[in-house]
């Protein structure tokens, strides 16, 4: 019902034509796994009367242990088993590129609607997908190349630039309204944010009518379609475990687990909710010492 990022370990539900048989699955996991890093395999799960639509998720739950926390971060954290948690909806960087690449997706996007191809095809040269490989062998118009491109590879392109422009949107309400925050850059991403819950409700009260755009294909044709998109989200963040993190020297981890709806980010939930706990950590008072 939508597309996974590809940095994880996802479990979710397809439709099939038709059941598949043992030697047929068989036969499809021997061509999903023939690279080491990124594979697939298929379970039977039930029958069905309908298929799975893109846009029918209604969205996902997901399980994360984060690692190189401080001690005192993690005490915080292990107080409580369940966290109420409001956090700004941005767009999480990997909406702007591949990982571990260039975040310029919303570049090439704000170039095609633009219509300045020749930028768009720069931009797009610079990143190391299959279709960047292609754009950096290609020696007609720019604007050719493009048309040559899936349709929705372009309006995607086109939905990065507004998602863009929804969390540039958020950072000026942000600055404009005074709110106690902090700027962090993620993946060549900057955002702004809140440094505790009094403050992200604040900006979702100033920001109740504010809609989003996305680039849509209908009848082979690109257009952009406005919809309410929330400014902030309400979740519940469930500690699963914590202890020292195996992984780094005189660090400690957590497992964290919550359900947001679809076109949220956990990425953008994360620094969110730690941002908010190191707040609350300094604004506690010091303990003075007894005589």
């Amino acid at each position: 019902s939508g597309l996974k990022d590809e940095d994880g370990v996802t479990l979710q539900h397809i439709s099939m034509p038709r059941h598949l048989t043992d030697p047929e699955i068989e036969l499809i996991h021997k061509h999903l796994h023939k690279s080491t890093n990124q594979y697939a395999t298929i379970h039977f799960f039930l029958p069905a009367n309908a298929h799975l639509k893109v846009g029918g998720l209604h969205g996902n739950c997901f399980r994360i242990k984060v690692r190189k926390l401080s001690k005192r971060i993690v005490q915080k954290i292990s107080d409580k088993k369940e966290h109420g948690l409001f956090f700004i909806n941005y767009y999480g960087p990997q909406r702007f590129g591949l990982p571990n690449q260039v975040k310029n997706t919303w570049k090439i996007g704000k170039a095609l609607i633009q219509q300045d191809f020749t930028a768009a095809l720069h931009e797009l040269q610079q990143q190391s997908s299959p279709e960047a490989n292609e754009a950096r062998q290609f020696s007609g118009a720019p604007e050719d190349f493009f048309s040559s491109l899936d349709k929705r590879l372009v309006a995607f392109f086109q939905s990065s630039y507004f998602s863009k422009l929804w969390n540039d949107t958020i950072v000026q309400s942000i600055s404009s309204l005074g709110i106690k925050s902090e700027q962090m850059q993620i993946d060549e991403i900057v955002y702004l944010m809140p440094l505790d819950q009094e403050a992200t409700v604040s900006t979702l009260a100033a920001n109740l009518n504010l809609t989003n755009k996305r680039a849509v294909l209908r009848h082979n044709e690109i257009g952009a379609l406005e919809y309410n998109r929330p400014p902030a989200i309400s979740t519940k963040v469930i500690i699963e475990d914590s202890g020292i993190d195996d992984l780094n020297d005189g660090s400690y981890c957590c497992t964290l687990s919550f359900f947001l709806p679809s076109g949220c980010y956990a990425s953008m939930l994360i620094p969110q909710f730690l941002k908010c706990v190191e707040h609350e950590l300094a604004e506690e008072p010091v303990a003075l010492a007894t005589c």
